[in-house]
């Protein structure tokens, strides 16, 4: 499997809550960040700014990721300055309706349809990283991106039975469209990144050996061997193209890994989780891990929900 259909696989989303927003301008709500977001316009046009950036328009069609669990304001006008939250009764209505009102000053009209969200594979904190705030994937005339819409659309108005299932699924769908889109024109435009790094022949090469078999006892020697570079040289290019050394690339995608093996229905021994990442001892997997999870691995398994 090619690794960016892989890395793809492992932004599995988990679905919060759902609901629709019938907004009149003027307006300017900010929205909460524990959870990341998504957003459909499906009547009007808005404005959407995320953590003092650059304001992005949203008009009719338009469907937006916001990955990174950074603040952001959506407001109908430009000019509108500062922001406020929702009041306790707004968030109340939403969370018991799933549908908030707000007539404004009886402008123009906007619905939005929105989802709150999380990932659910330990592997997505090494993509979402590398994510600008805003993926955007315009209304556009492929027949099967707007039918995602209209049926989300549907789904979140009707909520018929397994209607969170479905959202979540369809979406993914659409998740999956936006991240290729991204992938395809415009990852190049940002700074070091694994994921940039992909389309260098040497370096990528070498990431697909890393992430392929990261029990391996890979050293820097070995892997630039494999592309054909000198260590030195490999290194270095390595480190301007992803923005760390390969082997904390490797320490990192390593306890991904070892965090996905703790969240199984029925998780393996730890001296086991350790060799399987490639650590013969278990005292410096258990460092290595709380250095780059922030817990222990004990911790992790115990508080981690189970993948059935």
């Amino acid at each position: 499997m090619d690794l960016l259909t892989d890395v793809m696989a492992q932004l599995r989303t988990q679905g919060e809550s759902y609901g629709c927003l019938d907004l009149a301008a003027p307006f300017a709500f900010r929205f909460p960040v524990e959870v990341g977001h998504f957003l459909i316009v499906t009547r009007g046009a808005c404005f959407l700014e995320v953590e003092d950036g650059p304001l992005v328009t949203l008009t009719m069609g338009d469907f937006v990721f916001l990955p990174t669990y950074r603040p952001f304001v959506v407001k109908s006008s430009p000019d509108l300055q500062g922001s406020r939250p929702f009041t306790p009764t707004e968030a109340d209505e939403y969370r018991r309706t799933e549908r908030l009102i707000h007539q404004g000053g009886g402008g123009l009209p906007v619905t939005l349809l929105s989802g709150c969200f999380t990932f659910s594979a330990p592997e997505s904190r090494l993509v979402i990283e590398h994510l600008p705030p805003v993926l955007l994937l315009p209304k556009s005339d492929l027949p099967w991106d707007q039918n995602l819409v209209q049926l989300i659309a549907h789904e979140i108005a009707h909520q018929g039975a397994g209607f969170r299932l479905a959202v979540d699924r369809l979406s993914e769908v659409l998740f999956v469209h936006t991240l290729r889109d991204y992938f395809d024109h415009s990852c190049q435009d940002r700074g070091p990144s694994w994921i940039r790094a992909l389309k260098d022949k040497q370096i990528g090469a070498a990431l697909r050996k890393i992430h392929a078999d990261p029990g391996h006892p890979w050293t820097v020697e070995e892997l630039a061997l494999t592309v054909a570079m000198s260590r030195s040289a490999f290194a270095a290019k390595f480190k301007a193209e992803v923005g760390v050394t390969p082997l904390e690339h490797l320490t990192r995608w390593r306890m991904a890994r070892a965090a996905r093996l703790l969240g199984d229905a029925s998780p393996p021994k730890l001296e086991s989780v350790a060799a399987q990442v490639g650590y013969q001892s278990e005292s410096s997997f258990r460092k290595a891990f709380h250095k780059t999870m922030g817990v222990s691995p004990s911790h992790y398994r115990e508080v981690r929900p189970r993948k059935n």
